[in-house]
């Protein structure tokens, strides 16, 4: 049987963690490009990331598991609410490094060598009204 790649992620630990919740169904998983990501970024986004590949009689099962596992406020039909002004004019991405918590994440990046760069890439929302980041 054949490994198909049937999802490409920008940042190995997203491909990780889809990993570890496909394995934890029953689907076997092959990275390819995993490891390329640390050792030469640029070259890494040139190749188009992480590639996530699975046998060919599981691409339905996984490609559910990881619809679900990815399902995101708007097809829940949430609405969410900035806490601090109330605006509905909501993005979800990474951290920003103006806000104090971005920079910290920053420098704890810069003094462990790129081992806290995991923390400068965690996902939150984003007021485009006020600017506040929450979770």
């Amino acid at each position: 049987m054949d490994l198909i790649t049937i999802k490409q992620y920008a940042y190995d630990m997203e491909a990780q963690l889809i990993k570890a919740k496909l394995e934890s169904e029953g689907v076997g998983v092959f990275l390819l490009d995993e490891h390329r990501s640390s050792a030469s970024p640029v070259h890494h986004f040139a190749s188009g990331g992480v590639k996530l590949q699975v046998m060919e009689k599981d691409v339905e099962k996984a490609l559910k598991i990881i619809q679900e596992s990815e399902d995101t406020t708007e097809t829940k039909n949430e609405v969410i609410n900035c806490p601090k002004c109330g605006s509905t004019a909501i993005r979800h991405g990474i951290r920003s490094i103006r806000t104090p918590k971005g920079m910290l994440s920053l420098l704890v990046a810069i003094l462990t060598l790129g081992a806290g760069i995991i923390f400068l890439f965690s996902k939150v929302y984003t007021c485009n009204n006020c600017l506040n980041e929450f979770k």
